[in-house]
C-alpha cells in the first residue's frame, strides 16, 4: 500500500502533500483471480459471535469483484493508494470539529480530458473501520458506496489506523492508464457515529484552500499479472474465500 500523508498549515490555511515522491509505482488494477488464484469474496459480512454486534449484511463488494464462476462481474480493482493524515492535521480536525472532504473530480485516460465511463471508485468498509477485529464491528458501518463528481467522502480522521484506502475498479480488459483527479478540502464534521462518510453536500470551512492532485492507475498487460498481491490490498485472505477487502 502507498499511504499520501497530508498536513495542513493553519496559518496559511494550505493543505500540503508531504510525500510525493514516494509515490513511484502507479496503482495496477487486476481481478481478483489474478490478485488470488482460486479465491473470492464472502457474499455477506460476518456474524462476529464475539463482537458486539452479530448482524449479517450483504456486502456490496462481492459481485462487483467475484470472478464470474463465483457470480461475480470479474472487475479489476486495487486499494493500492491511500489517503493518511499527518498528526497535527488530524488534531486540527478532531479539536475543531471539522473533517476531510475527498471529492472525487474526474477519472480520465492518462494524458487526455476524455472520462473514462469503464472505471469506478467506491468508499469500502467492512465494518470493523479497517480494525479487522471482532469487537470493532458494527454492521452500521458496512459500505460500498459509489463515489462521483457530485458527492463527497467526508472522514473525520480517526480511527482506520490512520489511513483511508478507497477502492479504484475497472471493467477494462486491456491495457489502459488511468489519472484519478481528486480535490480535498476541509468541511464541517457531519460523520456522526461513523468514522467516515458519503454525502451530497458539504459545508466548507473558510481560509482553507482546497487541494488538487492526481495520481495514476493501470489495467496492465495480461503477462504482467501476478498472483500474489503483496500487501497490497490489505486483506484478511482465507483459501478460496475472501471475507472481506
Amino acid at each position: 500500500m502507498y499511504m499520501a500523508y497530508f498536513g495542513y498549515n493553519s496559518t496559511t490555511g494550505t493543505i500540503s502533500w508531504s510525500n510525493q515522491g514516494g509515490l513511484s509505482s502507479i496503482q495496477k488494477l487486476e481481478t481478483t483471480s489474478q490478485w488470488y488464484s482460486d479465491s473470492y469474496f464472502a457474499s455477506t459480512t460476518a456474524a462476529y459471535a464475539t463482537g458486539m454486534d452479530t448482524t449479517v449484511k450483504p456486502a456490496g463488494w462481492a459481485p462487483v469483484l467475484n470472478p464470474p464462476s463465483y457470480s461475480g462481474a470479474g472487475e479489476a480493482w486495487s486499494r493500492w493508494f491511500g489517503f493518511s493524515l499527518e498528526t497535527g492535521f488530524a488534531s486540527y480536525l478532531s479539536t475543531n470539529g471539522y473533517a476531510l472532504a475527498i471529492h472525487l473530480d474526474s477519472i480520465t485516460y492518462q494524458g487526455t480530458s476524455t472520462v473514462a465511463s469503464n472505471a469506478s471508485v467506491y468508499y469500502y468498509n467492512n465494518g470493523t473501520n479497517d480494525m479487522n477485529s471482532a469487537m470493532m464491528y458494527d454492521s452500521n458501518d458496512v459500505a460500498w458506496d459509489l463515489l462521483t463528481s457530485s458527492n463527497y467522502l467526508i472522514w473525520d480522521g480517526e480511527s482506520f489506523m490512520n489511513m483511508l484506502h478507497p477502492v479504484v475498479v475497472s471493467t477494462d480488459t486491456t491495457p489502459t492508464n488511468y489519472s484519478l483527479n481528486y480535490t480535498i478540502s476541509v468541511v464541517t464534521d457531519t460523520t456522526g457515529s461513523a468514522y467516515a462518510d458519503v454525502v451530497d453536500s458539504v459545508t466548507s470551512v473558510g481560509g482553507v484552500t482546497p487541494y488538487s492532485f492526481s495520481y495514476t492507475a493501470t489495467v496492465p498487460e495480461p503477462s504482467t499479472y501476478a498472483l500474489a498481491i503483496g500487501g497490497i490490498a490489505g486483506v484478511l485472505l482465507l483459501r478460496r474465500r475472501l471475507a472481506r477487502l
